[in-house]
């Protein structure tokens, strides 16, 4: 009894995130800890050409858009997203 009124809400605690950091890696995805930094560097160089390709866009002026068939409010849409934004 004593035990149930120090945690009541024990059965809303996730179990995956009472796992020690170690044993959290291969349980959240099919990449076990060899692949984790080539992950990382993947999504960092995605999102570092995702920024590029966002400010290379905002130089373009409306000919050069239009000639890509793009207008500026497609532009002004596209580069208001963060970097990390698909």
């Amino acid at each position: 009894m004593l035990n149930e009124l120090a945690m009541p809400h024990k059965d809303c605690i996730d179990p995956i995130w009472s796992l020690p950091p170690s044993r959290l890696l291969n349980v959240l995805g099919p990449a076990d800890s060899r692949r984790l930094l080539p992950n990382l560097l993947s999504r960092f160089l995605a999102w570092r050409e995702r920024a590029r390709g966002r400010h290379l866009l905002l130089q373009l002026d409306d000919r050069m858009l239009r000639d890509v068939g793009l207008s500026r409010s497609d532009v002004d849409r596209e580069c208001a997203k963060h970097f990390w934004q698909p």
